[in-house]
């Protein structure tokens, strides 16, 4: 197979970024670059952050990630070192995203399935160098709403389980006690799961991590840690 060669100058593409926060693909075809977006019911951006540093998904002007105070792929790495998986084990990862905790995981993890709702996400993705090891063999990428694909891992076993869903407001159901509970019965004795919360409405007196605890423990979970304002270590007993 031959593959053509493009030699394009650089300098000739820089007049036709127009916008500094959206990250640029080049086309081979037309010889043109396009912004990372998708609009539909929704709008979707690949956000530029900074140089040398992962991009965040937007949807619909609300990032997926935590960016204070950190970058996206340092953040995701910080939620996989919480779990710490170990070779030979089976990870399993709500809510894909740009997939960089599957990525994280599958570092050392012997198999990783992911699931994600959205097909949008996963080609936005597409477009992200930063995801370009999704297409790893130890990674299954699952397309599906995760409260109903979780059941048909009811024999599964995982080892680890990270919970990173969208925010309560848009995945309540995700943050329920019927779901947790199926989290539960994926899990293997022993296993763990990392929930990451944030502090959404904070600000506001509410307190999304007490609610959390409370339907994890209801679910059978011993909390092993509560990073505040972040996430909960869970495990199952």
């Amino acid at each position: 197979m031959r593959v053509k060669e493009i030699e394009v100058n650089l300098r000739t593409l820089i007049p036709h970024i127009k916008r500094k926060d959206v990250v640029y693909y080049f086309d081979p075809l037309s010889l043109k670059i396009h912004p990372v977006t998708i609009s539909n019911a929704n709008y979707y951006k690949l956000r530029y952050i900074e140089w040398f540093k992962a991009p965040t998904l937007e949807i619909n002007g609300i990032h997926m990630h935590n960016i204070r105070n950190t970058d996206p792929w340092t953040d995701s790495m910080k939620k996989v070192s919480i779990i710490r998986p170990k070779r030979g084990e089976h990870v399993l990862d709500i809510c894909t995203g740009l997939g960089y905790t599957a990525i994280g995981s599958s570092l050392r993890a012997e198999k990783v399935i992911t699931v994600e709702i959205d097909e949008n996400v996963l080609h936005i993705a597409e477009y992200n160098p930063w995801s370009r090891k999704l297409s790893s063999e130890k990674i299954d990428i699952i397309l599906g709403d995760a409260f109903y694909v979780i059941d048909d891992f009811a024999d599964y076993g995982f080892d680890k389980v990270i919970h990173d869903p969208p925010r309560f407001a848009l995945a309540g159901k995700l943050y329920s006690l019927e779901f947790y509970k199926k989290i539960y019965s994926v899990l293997k004795k022993g296993g763990l799961l990392f929930h990451y919360t944030g502090a959404p409405g904070k600000y506001r007196g509410l307190n999304i991590q007490k609610g959390v605890i409370n339907r994890l423990r209801l679910s059978g979970f011993r909390i092993v840690h509560t990073y505040k304002d972040y996430g909960v270590l869970a495990k199952k007993i």
